[in-house]
């Protein structure tokens, strides 16, 4: 899909059926190329409210190292058990 957009991919793989298979572009049914499109968007898979902060605010290091301290063995307990 992302070559058929125009973009560049770089594919992984270190089983050399697949690194062969990954060479061979296939291009999608133009239904299946615009499926994605009809998607809805705007919603969050990263429930911010899960974790007691945003992972995505810019902190400086100190205010990381607060919260982790703060929240440390809250955590622990709660993402290990």
């Amino acid at each position: 899909m992302g070559v058929q957009k125009g973009m560049v991919v770089l594919p992984k793989s270190v089983t050399p059926s697949r690194v062969k298979s990954n060479l061979e572009a296939k291009e999608l049914p133009s239904d299946v190329f615009e499926a994605p499109n009809d998607m809805e968007t705007h919603k969050r898979f990263n429930v911010q409210a899960r974790w007691g902060f945003d992972p995505f605010e810019e902190l400086s290091n100190e205010e990381v190292k607060k919260i982790a301290k703060e929240a440390g063995l809250e955590y622990l307990t709660k993402f290990t058990a």
